[in-house]
């Protein structure tokens, strides 16, 4: 799922301190992804940041473009959904909150980067697998 500017969505994350959320689903432990501050069509590893989910690596990423900030080596879960609350600061401050539906802590990814400082025009959800199974991204809050 790409966003592109003129589509509609055009509610990006801003990079002001400010909170966004989404919800994810998957039933596979392929390497699922939600990215924003993206300043075009992302490639295969995607522009601006991205959180990735990597139930088969047993782990959470949090990226730019295609290199890792923090990784939390934790096994993200399957078949039930997970909340992911990330505050986006203009001094390049990222904090990532993963949580159950329940609101228990599961996992915290942390960094500073300053690369992109603007909101960009695209905010992305999918997968890197090809096993067939499904994941479902509920917007950004």
């Amino acid at each position: 799922l790409y966003s592109m500017p003129n589509s509609g969505l055009n509610n990006y994350p801003e990079p002001d301190g400010s909170e966004f959320v989404f919800a994810h689903y998957s039933e596979d432990p392929g390497d699922h992804r939600f990215g924003w501050g993206i300043q075009s069509k992302p490639d295969n590893h995607g522009s601006g940041y991205q959180i990735r989910f990597r139930a088969g690596n047993g782990r959470y990423e949090l990226a730019r473009d295609a290199s890792e900030l923090d990784t939390s080596n934790k096994t993200p879960p399957t078949g039930e959904y997970i909340i992911a609350k990330v505050t986006w600061s203009s001094n390049g401050d990222i904090s990532v909150i993963i949580e159950d539906v329940d609101g228990n802590e599961l996992t915290t990814l942390q960094a500073t980067d300053t690369t992109y400082q603007s909101k960009g025009g695209v905010f992305i959800a999918g997968r890197g697998t090809s096993s067939g199974g499904k994941a479902i991204y509920d917007g950004i809050v």
